[in-house]
């Protein structure tokens, strides 16, 4: 799940506009700051956000999805 501002400090999450001749390539209108977190062997693919700023995690995919709770494991807040 996409949000604007890091859950856990608030900071904006949105980077600088994709110039206009690369959003083809690309969903949204700018870039993005959070970190996608993969953890091999668990699902290829990103399985949940962190914030660059804080450290803080949390659940890329909605209550109720499969891989919403090989997530949870992870999910912390942020870092001290």
């Amino acid at each position: 799940m996409t949000v604007d501002a890091c859950p856990h400090c608030g900071v904006s999450l949105l980077g600088d506009p994709i110039p206009e001749e690369s959003r083809q390539w690309y969903s949204g209108t700018h870039w993005r700051k959070e970190i996608g977190i993969e953890v091999m062997g668990v699902y290829d693919g990103v399985l949940y956000w962190q914030c660059k700023d804080c450290g803080g995690t949390w659940h890329r995919f909605p209550e109720g999805h499969w891989l919403r709770p090989r997530a949870e494991p992870y999910i912390h807040g942020p870092t001290p």
